[in-house]
C-alpha cells in the first residue's frame, strides 16, 4: 500500500518525544479569572463554561492573561459543557449541544 494511500493510517507520534525536558506550565483558574474581569461563574448554571456562550471574548482575554503571565499550556475551558448539562439546563436540543461542545472544543484552539 503507498504511503500516501488515504486508508493508511501512520503511527501515532510517541508522546515522551512531544514533551520537552524542561517543565512546562498549564494556566491559571479559569473560574478565579473570568470573575476577576467580571463575570459570575456563581449565577452560570454550567459555571465557567457559560462564558463561551455568553461572553467569548471575556474567555479571550482569561486565555491571553494565562499566555502574558508564562503558561505553554491552555485549557478549552468547557469543563461542564456536557451535551447532558446543556440540554438540562439551557434547554439545547440533542442537535444543538452536540454542535456547541463541537465547536467550543476547537474554535479557541485553531
Amino acid at each position: 500500500m503507498p504511503a500516501n494511500d488515504l486508508n493508511s493510517s501512520p503511527s501515532p507520534p510517541k508522546v515522551d518525544a512531544q514533551i520537552p525536558p524542561q517543565v512546562l506550565v498549564l494556566d491559571g483558574g479559569f473560574g478565579s479569572q473570568l470573575e476577576a474581569l467580571g463575570y459570575a461563574v456563581d449565577k452560570s448554571e454550567v459555571w465557567s463554561g457559560g462564558a463561551l456562550i455568553e461572553e467569548p471574548e471575556l474567555v479571550r482575554k482569561c486565555h491571553q492573561s494565562f499566555i502574558n503571565a508564562g503558561a505553554d499550556i491552555i485549557e478549552t475551558n468547557t469543563y461542564h459543557l456536557c451535551i447532558k448539562k446543556l440540554r438540562e439546563c439551557r434547554g439545547y436540543s440533542v442537535e444543538q449541544a452536540e454542535s456547541l461542545v463541537k465547536v467550543f472544543s476547537f474554535k479557541f484552539i485553531f
